[in-house]
């Protein structure tokens, strides 16, 4: 590989990952936000959806050129993840966390946390289906002539999260009744502690795990989430 498109391959990746690190980020920083959480939660789906696809799919690229010396193809892309983004989830849990980096700290953890938690489950779901489909519900509404598959995205969050949460906590299931307010600003809560133990967790896996040199140098743009810790009174739940 000439130096030029060793140069040309790592800036465009770099690149890549930080318009990635920018959408997801500002789509976290409005989901704690009222009038989005409330009123306008399609905006931070638009976001978190356009923002984990380009990123998984930057990952996919990093362990590809590491073990097959080239980038994939986009045909190969489009015909194994299109917009699916849990096939992409699914690709980089089984494929680029390795055996030796799971020991990592606490990353396999993090893995049991990813597969198995019913909150981040849910919302791998709600974004999945909002890249493939729930995103032109309003269009699909006015100009499909029969009925349209796509849900309403509020509709999609409240059965995949807002449900999820009430059922694994009763704390939740109380608030829901009593004080629904304190209860959104608690689901965002949940939510976003999530996203961040996702981000972290990717932040070491580009870091220490070996899915090659481009993604270390690549990583920059993500070390804004490498710092998260959650807050006491969440610690418990972040961890389990």
């Amino acid at each position: 590989m000439t130096n030029w498109k060793e140069l040309v391959i790592r800036g465009t990746l770099k690149e890549e990952v930080r318009i990635s690190s920018e959408l997801i980020s500002t789509g976290i920083k409005l989901i704690q936000e009222e009038h989005y959480y409330n009123e306008s939660i399609d905006v931070p789906l638009i976001l978190l959806a356009n923002g984990l696809e380009r990123l998984l799919k930057c990952i996919f690229c990093f362990y590809t050129l590491e073990n097959t010396g080239k980038l994939p193809t986009i045909a190969t892309i489009k015909k194994d993840f299109n917009h699916n983004i849990a096939k992409l989830f699914e690709y980089v849990f089984s494929h680029c966390y390795s055996e030796d980096f799971i020991r990592k700290g606490t990353t396999q953890k993090d893995l049991q946390f990813f597969r198995t938690n019913p909150v981040f489950q849910g919302l791998v779901r709600v974004i999945n289906n909002f890249a493939l489909r729930d995103r032109y519900a309003n269009l699909d509404l006015i100009l499909c002539e029969n009925l349209p598959k796509s849900r309403n995205p509020d509709d999609a969050w409240g059965k995949w999260i807002e449900l999820v949460l009430m059922q694994e906590y009763l704390e939740m299931q109380h608030l829901s009744i009593t004080d629904n307010k304190e209860f959104r600003r608690q689901s965002s809560r949940f939510v976003v502690a999530s996203l961040n133990r996702l981000m972290f967790s990717f932040v070491h896996l580009m870091i220490r795990g070996k899915i090659g040199k481009y993604a270390n140098t690549s990583a920059e743009p993500l070390r804004i989430f490498r710092n998260y810790s959650p807050v006491p009174d969440e610690k418990e739940w972040f961890y389990k």
